[in-house]
């Protein structure tokens, strides 16, 4: 029988789930342990999968030290299929990275960073959408498929920083 998990879900996450059903079955016993060669695997039929969301953030080039920064995401799918959405932020001076719990409203997901939260020179972040038929997509992502987190400078609010945001 093959079992049928969203096109978001990772080989990793699928070694994890086949992880954890094996080590839910406890150890193994004598006889069990020396005929070790057949391993329960599951069979991924991504065919009838619906695609991807669309998700959408425009990240800046850099972000003023000195006053709040606002994070918006833009995702296209129904706000009913969305069980959450995560913001993961690291600065240069923290060495992981902090989960914040985004509010969405009409597909806007809105977090605002404080002056505090925003380190001396770097700020890296991604977002973790998680869904209600329990698939979960990492944005952004490289061409791998994996999580590639962007990266802002954060930098001194001066009149050349200003003058080259109206230039973009």
């Amino acid at each position: 029988m093959a079992h049928r998990l969203p096109p978001e879900v990772q080989p990793a996450a699928l070694a994890l789930i086949l992880l954890g059903g094996l080590l839910a079955a406890g150890p193994l016993s004598g006889a069990q342990a020396a005929d070790t060669a057949q391993v329960d695997t599951a069979q991924v039929d991504t065919s009838a999968a619906a695609p991807p969301p669309a998700i959408f953030h425009s990240a800046p080039r850099a972000i003023p030290n000195n006053r709040p920064y606002v994070i918006d995401l833009f995702v296209s799918l129904d706000p009913a299929e969305i069980e959450e959405v995560h913001l993961f932020v690291r600065t240069d001076s923290t060495r992981s990275f902090q989960e914040f719990t985004l509010r969405g409203q009409y597909g806007r997901y809105r977090h605002t960073l404080t002056a505090e939260q925003l380190g001396d020179s770097l700020v890296s972040y991604f977002f973790l959408l998680s869904r209600r038929d329990y698939g979960l997509v990492g944005y952004p992502q490289d061409l791998g498929g994996g999580i590639r987190p962007f990266k802002v400078q954060v930098v001194e609010p001066t009149l050349e920083f200003f003058q080259s945001r109206r230039r973009e």
